[in-house]
């Protein structure tokens, strides 16, 4: 390229590069993006133009905006400020639309709440609890009907209070990752909540009593809870729609701006406690105080989120329009044959499981899960306890035919849709190197049946060891699983025969003891802690199951139906049916890097196919691989 060409096509960034190092309020972020594409113009200048002005203009520009990068780094007082007074209102204006749905989606749910407390006088003891609905009759009867604001010292309510709406709110946050209707569907259990409240004490006459009280933290409390459903919606969108970007530099885009909108309401929650805990208890405070703080409150939430980001965007048109850029992904295909340590066996299951997750899912979509929905309908058919109210050990237990609920129909249906998953797994293995081209589904049908008879019968062994032997052969099973394990990508790949497969396995699981069991032990506690996510039996009411599934089984069927506990077990057992279907990939993906490294330590069949294969490439860069 020659020099004027090179000048000509720059030179606007370069002014603009140098308008931004003299700025008093340049984002430093923002200034480190500038400050790499500028030293990569630097680099090719020095390399095509080495004695000329414009390698010693560009080198000054770059030196300042290095220093000025570096400065204001170091304040931290400056960037905490900034992030109040610019960043945070620019992403407010910026996720606008999805702050007004939010809000919108939260007053629609209030109204229904309202509505179905008129319609269903028993509506509040659904959404509220029996419990707190009596406590609260009680204390109307007693003449202080905000008495529970007062149950506690002020400082324990404080923290309790506080702690509790930030993991509200962040949970809030999180669901989005399930493409917005997490967050969606709290927002929507909020307004039910709030609307049955409501109505409740408009019934007791108790209407402006009881909003005086709970709105003094309320308006903080609740705008915060909304400002977070945005942040999650905000992550969502960037699954739903990820533009010109992959679907996951899109999520980790909208991740980071959706946690920059949820640290705001930190601040919030903290005020909205200590108003909770401290001034909302004093009931005999006068009707003007209490509108003022209310009032002032929704002025400052108005002002700071809605009319503040507007002034900010209309002062700040050109940081407004600036997109942030995800990091470079490096995109290498995926090696069958190399030689592994732990942690490139985590990553490679990982990027394996991304890439054929669609093959996987189609399976579990397609074919699992019909079965599966047989399989429950007749066991909830014929099972005496189907209606009984079950944990969920008693529940797995019972949909997986353990010892205390065996029947050979379970333990024929679940080996089979576990070796179904398996067998789809190594299936696609064989398509790494050479990708199908047209419907897998199709292939699929032609070709897997002799993995799913060899996956069938070790699927059998592992099943009956581990569900039907005593206690103490279960921990011996556990010890030895590295060694079985090794044996599903040889024994059922189309590689080797069965029993030459369990043999090369077996052998390979010897030569690689340690490392086989970590990658057991981590992969299996991954996949349990990712199973938390629908049932956690840590912290309980933290999870799937108890904050969305159980809540809307009951709201749709607890009037409505006499056998609602079944219909409660049955979509609870279906979902746990597919959580560990979804479960299984990780352990086969996993063992199977595992053997393949193994087996390139013995036999270097890796090395050489690059042998075979180096000098056929490029002349100037030679690609092995």
């Amino acid at each position: 390229m020659k020099e004027t060409t090179f000048i000509d096509k720059n030179k606007e960034k370069w002014h603009e590069f140098e308008k931004l190092s003299q700025a008093k309020n340049t984002d430093p972020d923002k200034l480190s993006e500038l400050f790499v594409e500028l030293t990569e113009d630097l680099s090719y200048a020095k390399t095509f133009y080495p004695k000329r002005t414009v390698r010693v203009y560009l080198n000054f520009l770059a030196q300042k905006v290095f220093m000025s990068f570096h400065k204001q780094k170091k304040g931290f007082l400056r960037d905490f400020a900034l992030f109040w007074i610019q960043k945070l209102p620019l992403e407010m204006y910026r996720s606008r639309n999805q702050f007004f749905h939010a809000f919108l989606f939260l007053a629609i749910s209030v109204l229904i709440g309202c509505v179905s407390s008129f319609i269903d006088e028993d509506f509040a003891r659904v959404i509220l609890g029996d419990s707190y609905v009596n406590m609260t009759e009680e204390n109307i009867n007693l003449g202080d009907p905000m008495k529970v604001y007062k149950n506690m010292s002020e400082g324990s309510m404080f923290l309790e209070i506080t702690q509790n709406n930030i993991k509200v709110a962040f949970i809030t946050f999180i669901l989005g990752v399930f493409f917005s209707i997490g967050s969606v569907f709290m927002l929507l259990r909020t307004g039910f909540m709030l609307g049955a409240f409501q109505y409740f004490f408009y019934t007791k006459g108790l209407f402006l009593t009881s909003f005086l009280t709970i709105w003094i933290h309320g308006t903080l409390e609740i705008s915060a809870i909304v400002i977070a459903g945005a942040a999650g919606i905000v992550m969502g969108n960037g699954l739903l729609f990820p533009k010109t970007l992959t679907r996951t530099q899109s999520f980790q885009v909208s991740a980071k701006r959706g946690m920059n909108i949820l640290l705001g309401t930190v601040p919030i929650f903290i005020v909205a406690g200590f108003l909770e805990g401290y001034v909302t208890r004093h009931t005999e405070m006068s009707s003007f105080s209490k509108w003022f703080i209310i009032l002032f409150s929704l002025a400052f939430v108005i002002y700071y989120y809605i009319i503040y980001p507007r002034m900010v965007a209309k002062s700040y048109p050109d940081d407004l329009r600036v997109e942030e850029k995800p990091s470079h992904q490096e995109s290498t295909p995926i090696q069958k044959h190399r030689i592994r340590e732990v942690s490139d066996v985590f990553y490679d299951t990982f990027r394996f499981y991304k890439v054929y997750f669609l093959n996987v899912g189609k399976v579990i979509l397609t074919i699992i899960l019909p079965l599966a929905l047989i399989y429950l309908s007749a066991l909830y058919y014929f099972s005496p306890i189907a209606d009984y109210d079950l944990t969920m050990q008693e529940l797995g237990g019972f949909i997986m035919s353990g010892l205390d609920h065996f029947t050979w129909t379970g333990l024929v249906a679940n080996v089979a849709f576990i070796s179904l998953n398996i067998a789809t797994v190594i299936h696609c293995f064989k398509y790494i190197e050479n990708p199908i081209s047209g419907s897998y589904l199709r292939v699929w049908i032609k070709e897997i049946w002799p993995y799913f008879i060899k996956a069938f019968m070790i699927t059998l062994l592992l099943y009956s060891l581990f569900f039907y032997t005593p206690f103490y052969v279960t921990l011996l099973f556990i010890l030895v699983m590295p060694f079985v394990m090794n044996t599903f990508y040889p024994a059922i790949s189309s590689e080797y025969s069965f029993f030459d497969g369990i043999s090369k396995g077996l052998s390979y699981g010897s030569k690689a003891w340690g490392s086989s069991f970590l990658v057991f032990i981590l992969t299996a506690a991954l996949a349990y802690f990712f199973s938390w996510l629908y049932h956690n039996p840590i912290f309980q009411d933290f999870d799937i199951k108890s904050m969305m599934l159980d809540e809307i089984i009951d709201w749709h069927t607890l009037t409505v139906f006499d056998n609602f506990m079944t219909i409660r077990n049955f979509i609870s057992s279906l979902f746990v049916l597919l959580l560990i279907q979804l479960l299984i990939p990780l352990l086969t993906i996993a063992f199977s890097f595992q053997f393949l490294s193994t087996q390139d330590k013995e036999e270097a069949i890796g090395l050489k196919k690059r042998m075979k294969t180096f000098g056929t490439g490029s002349k100037i860069y030679e690609k092995v691989g």
